[in-house]
């Protein structure tokens, strides 16, 4: 994995990656190289923000699917060598902290790369979301969860298990959400959005299952990291009056709800409008349609992507 550091005076009608590799002059000055991949393995790549409160952004960097390991790499504006091995940050290969973290999964987790949401919690630093799946997909034994990790300036060790830390009090470290029905694949969605502007952002997730998909928005607090927060608790039927956020549902009108959100002041009026695509198809039939009329390539609406 390649990181090319931008620079005043522009680039180069073309830039060479090896070019940033330690036997091809490589210092770390342009760049960095982060080694000791599998040929062929591919990579996911995120701009978290500024975690850890020094003022310079963070990468979260992962494999493609979900695996037993992911990591948040801290920017760093002093000398960086031009070659990393991709797991330095474990503590068996000398990782302390200092360098950023490594979000190692529970027994029988799967993680996924973490994503950015916003300040949550109102004290500064932007806060992470990652996804833990348990079982197998194809099994009514599989289910999702998403763990909030709250940015601080206090160091975290050079591993943290989100699982472990679920029962620590103060300070806390990680939240739990957890949807209301399984199996369904809940993820956080890569929206920043304070949506009932009260200058603390919110927590937006959609899932996948069911045969509708939903879409859930829990209003942050400003000092408040709970232990649990429990989207069921959303619904009317469990006593969510909209308060604490809401649920928007697909149903057989509307079709699926894409997990795609996006979020923007449409209509003026000082706050954010949020969206999830819709695909009008009924998903039972073979006949399927694009999402635009006009569009004349045909795909299958039903299918994930």
């Amino acid at each position: 994995m390649f990181v090319v550091y931008g620079r005043h005076g522009g680039f180069p009608a073309e830039v060479e990656l090896s070019a940033l590799l330690e036997p091809n002059g490589g210092d770390g000055t342009a760049g960095f190289v982060q080694v000791g991949l599998e040929p062929r393995t591919a990579v996911q790549v995120r701009a978290v923000g500024d975690v850890n409160g020094d003022g310079l952004a963070d990468l979260s960097v992962g494999g493609l699917a979900d695996g037993p390991v992911v990591y948040v790499w801290y920017g760093n504006a002093g000398p960086v060598p031009a070659e990393r091995p991709f797991n330095a940050l474990l503590i068996a290969n000398g990782g302390n902290g200092s360098q950023g973290v490594a979000l190692v999964a529970d027994e029988g987790e799967e993680l996924t790369l973490p994503t950015r949401i916003g300040d949550v919690d109102d004290d500064g630093f932007p806060d992470l979301a990652l996804t833990a799946a348990r079982g197998n997909p194809a099994t009514e034994n599989f289910g999702t969860t998403v763990y909030v990790l709250y940015g601080q300036e206090d160091p975290l060790p050079a591993e943290v298990v989100p699982a472990a830390l679920l029962d620590q009090d103060a300070p806390r470290v990680v939240t739990l959400v957890r949807p209301p029905t399984q199996p369904v694949t809940l993820r956080p969605a890569r929206a920043t959005l304070d949506f009932n502007q009260d200058g603390v952002e919110d927590l937006v997730f959609s899932d996948s299952g069911g045969g509708l998909d939903s879409v859930y928005l829990a209003h942050g607090t400003a000092g408040l990291r709970p232990p649990l927060i429990d989207l069921g608790d959303l619904l009317p039927e469990n006593g969510g009056d909209g308060r604490r956020g809401f649920v928007v549902r697909g149903n057989e009108e509307t079709g699926r709800l894409d997990q795609s959100i996006s979020t923007a002041d449409v209509n003026a009026d000082g706050r954010q409008t949020s969206w999830s695509r819709r695909l009008f198809a009924d998903c039972r039939s073979a006949t399927t349609w694009a999402p635009k009329p006009s569009s004349t390539v045909a795909r299958d609406p039903c299918r994930r992507r």
